[in-house]
């Protein structure tokens, strides 16, 4: 009973700081241009990397709102979006579709003057929309090693026929798309991985302004306190202590917690090191793979 009231009481006043921070900032009404100008951050990621981490990371920063699932999480639509992208010519529709699924909780980021960072996956295609809508949101691009992710992948029955199947890429063309029945759980999570960290690669070079973008191996939340601290600096934002970054990397967060572990590579199948290999060294070529 004790611990249910400190619950509430921490829930009333977060409501009280939420709705004297939006009393503070609604000295006029915010134009919609306004709202897009702010410095928001979004994390790029196939996720099962490191972004509950970075959250509470962003957490201990004053001044910042992160989220790591906010609502809508966007898991179909991304899914959507990426289909749009490959057919070309679907900007200002996927940009319609980013307004309607976050332009309240930026409006209240910027009421609240706090600055928004998303730390959700089911972002990452829409970063070319955000960053045509958003000229000063910053992104940052977070890579797990290869091999890692997709035994999580493996594990979480990727590709499996679970629900959150639908919102999950798949091949759109090609030879991937012709051999995509063929696949193992882990080819498909190989290619899942690798099409996921070549799209956003090719969203960095085609931004104008480099210094909107930076890259982080997921390996250096877990275990390099000054690589951490240089990200948030990055965000324009105050990194914490040393001290803190420390206690913050030292508990494991979203902890795999599902189905069986294929095991390292070297007991994989020679297919199933083959189908791996075919596909993550697409990005290991482009400079970024792991």
């Amino acid at each position: 009973m004790l611990r249910l009231a400190k619950k509430l009481l921490l829930l009333n006043r977060d409501a009280v700081r939420r709705h004297a921070e939006r009393r503070a900032g609604m000295d006029h009404t915010p134009t919609p241009e306004a709202v897009l100008e702010q410095e928001a951050v979004f994390v790029l990621s196939t996720g099962r990397c490191g972004t509950e981490l970075l959250t509470h990371l962003f957490e201990l920063v004053p001044g910042t709102l992160p989220v790591h699932r906010p609502e809508p999480e966007l898991a179909y639509a991304s899914k959507v979006a990426y289909g749009l992208a490959r057919q070309g010519d679907a900007d200002d529709v996927i940009q319609k579709m980013i307004l309607a699924g976050r332009f309240e909780i930026l409006l209240e980021s910027h009421i609240r003057r706090r600055r928004y960072i998303e730390t959700n996956n089911r972002i990452t295609f829409f970063a070319p929309a955000i960053a045509a809508l958003m000229p000063n949101a910053r992104f940052i691009h977070l890579v797990r090693d290869a091999e890692a992710f997709v035994r999580s992948g493996v594990r979480r029955e990727y590709y499996s026929g679970v629900p959150t199947d639908l919102g999950r890429i798949v091949p759109t063309a090609g030879r991937d798309a012709a051999d995509w029945p063929t696949l193992s759980a882990i080819g498909r999570c190989a290619w899942l991985w690798s099409e996921t960290n070549l799209y956003i690669d090719a969203f960095r070079r085609s931004l104008a302004r480099p210094e909107r973008f930076t890259a982080v191996r997921s390996s250096e939340l877990y275990s390099d306190p000054a690589a951490t601290a240089d990200l948030v600096r990055f965000c324009g934002l105050q990194a914490p202590s040393p001290e803190a970054i420390a206690r913050l990397q030292s508990h494991k967060a979203n902890e795999q917690l599902r189905g069986p572990d294929p095991g390292p590579m070297t007991a994989w199948s020679e297919s199933d090191q083959a189908q791996f290999r075919r596909f993550v060294e697409r990005f290991g070529g482009a400079g970024g793979g792991g």
